[in-house]
């Protein structure tokens, strides 16, 4: 059906729970399908129930609620009215605490990306690089278009040195155990910090350690953009 509605390449596309029913591959595939649509100048309309769900189409979300417009803007603070998820990684009380919150909240949210990139993040402040280092590869090598969308600054709380000591701590493990995975994470939160020019180098030492290509060259087309 959805071959059917974008085959005579409309410029407003209506989706109504367009995931429903597919494995988390397929979902992905299908969200990246719909962000290629957007970049192209199509206006796509999603409807889903799911809020983490729709963190994954774009950044301006409505909500309905008995046929009224109950809330409208960026999802980030929609989601701190609707939720109690950790929005920084402290918010729980510390590391260790942010680590379990990810954890239980994974279990019952397998697919849900964004959190995965968060609880990587989680285990390095709470001083498991190894593995966050894992965590930060299997999601991009699971989803390579995690790479369109820079992690928020903001989990890191108010002050940049937080995540500036996270890149300190990721950086020398990468040293001490150098791996594709390892240079990525480093890469990953530079682009946090918004040093899209020295990530570029970071997803090049990455690549050399052997970083899957597709995940390289998604880094690489998104760090460079202007």
């Amino acid at each position: 059906k959805i071959a059917q509605g974008i085959v005579h390449d409309p410029r407003v596309i209506v989706l109504d729970e367009p995931l429903t029913g597919l494995d988390p591959r397929q979902r992905l595939h299908m969200v990246e399908l719909f962000h290629r649509i957007g970049e192209n100048g199509r206006c796509v309309i999603v409807s889903s129930h799911v809020l983490e769900e729709v963190e994954r189409f774009g950044s301006r979300v409505l909500v309905i609620a008995q046929g009224r417009l109950a809330a409208e803007g960026d999802f980030r603070a929609i989601r701190a009215l609707m939720d109690d998820r950790p929005h920084r990684l402290r918010d729980a009380g510390d590391a260790e605490a942010a680590v379990s919150w990810y954890q239980a909240h994974l279990d019952e949210n397998p697919t849900d990306l964004g959190a995965m990139r968060e609880y990587a993040a989680a285990l390095l402040e709470d001083g498991r690089l190894a593995d966050a280092v894992a965590m930060f590869g299997y999601v991009y090598d699971l989803a390579p278009g995690q790479a369109n969308r820079a992690m928020d600054a903001g989990l890191w709380g108010d002050s940049p040195l937080r995540l500036r000591r996270s890149v300190v701590a990721a950086v020398r493990y990468a040293q001490r155990a150098p791996s594709g995975n390892a240079w990525l994470t480093v890469a990953v939160l530079m682009q946090a910090e918004g040093r899209d020019g020295v990530a570029l180098r970071m997803v090049d030492r990455a690549a050399d350690e052997g970083l899957a290509s597709a995940v390289a060259d998604r880094m690489r087309a998104r760090l460079t953009r202007r």
